[in-house]
């Protein structure tokens, strides 16, 4: 299965709903927090249901510009409902092919959305080109399997219950972009420079354990692919989702410890 499979129709609800607080909350105040309050005019990129948005907006100046774009329009249909702020500028953007002038934005920002894109160094390219002298990019990625364990589990039972049949919706998309050296070179060859980046780790609790596997699979493409080989793999492997989070639970209780890696690079 293709990483880029489209989060549309319930998904992106069913992604906010379960996901969005105990995943990606934590992260979007955190990224959010390392733009300055006299940042002038900011594009986000791959905003999503528009956690992260939703802080800057409450950050930024009311003079200052905020451009909230994402490639799929559900996500950005569910955004718009969220963020009750008639300064957000909404748009359909594809990263790789940036719809503005040069020189425009003094950051540029993206939560969790790098690891998505096809072409890196084009998208890489793209900011470069839109920033203004001296603008910032920042963004974060999740770290590794192995600093991630909520991830490493939906894995094993993927493969375990699918083999070859797994889908690659980890392994190519949220968790492939996390090689440092990688990440730096990619950047460098844009243009960029001052590069800086940083580890995170953070700990969300979860109540019930439904909320994660609810999110795993109808919050992703997950289950729409599980679908398409087999109607009877979603409630199966829902079922053997609640039975690996029950046996990591003497380790981790309720909480979901995680890591990513946030950047920072200068034109």
């Amino acid at each position: 299965m293709s990483s880029a499979s489209a989060y549309t129709g319930n998904i992106p609800h069913h992604y906010e709903q379960y996901l969005g607080p105990i995943l990606f909350e934590p992260y979007a105040a955190d990224l959010a927090a390392r733009v300055t309050s006299h940042t002038r005019s900011l594009l986000e990129l791959a905003c999503g249901t528009g956690r992260v948005t939703q802080h800057l907006d409450r950050r930024l100046a009311a003079s200052a510009r905020l451009v909230a774009t994402d490639l799929n329009r559900d996500m950005l249909h569910l955004a718009r409902s969220i963020v009750f702020s008639p300064r957000v500028e909404w748009m359909e953007v594809d990263a790789q092919h940036l719809p503005f002038g040069d020189a425009l934005f003094d950051v540029v920002l993206c939560q969790f959305g790098v690891m998505f894109f096809a072409d890196k160094l084009a998208a890489f390219r793209e900011v470069y080109r839109v920033l203004e002298p001296r603008g910032r990019f920042l963004f974060n990625t999740w770290d590794g399997y192995f600093a991630n364990p909520r991830a490493a589990l939906l894995m094993r039972v993927m493969n375990e219950e699918l083999g070859a049949r797994a889908p690659d919706l980890l392994s190519t998309g949220p968790y492939s972009f996390h090689n440092q050296a990688q990440i730096v070179l990619l950047l460098e060859e844009a243009g960029f420079h001052s590069i800086r980046l940083e580890t995170v780790a953070r700990k969300a609790q979860y109540t019930d354990p439904n909320e994660l596997v609810e999110g795993f699979v109808e919050g992703s493409p997950v289950g729409a692919y599980l679908d398409r080989l087999d109607r009877s793999l979603r409630p199966k492997i829902k079922a053997r989702l609640h039975a690996a989070l029950g046996e990591q639970l003497a380790t981790y209780g309720h909480d979901v410890p995680m890591q990513a890696i946030v950047v920072e690079a200068v034109k």
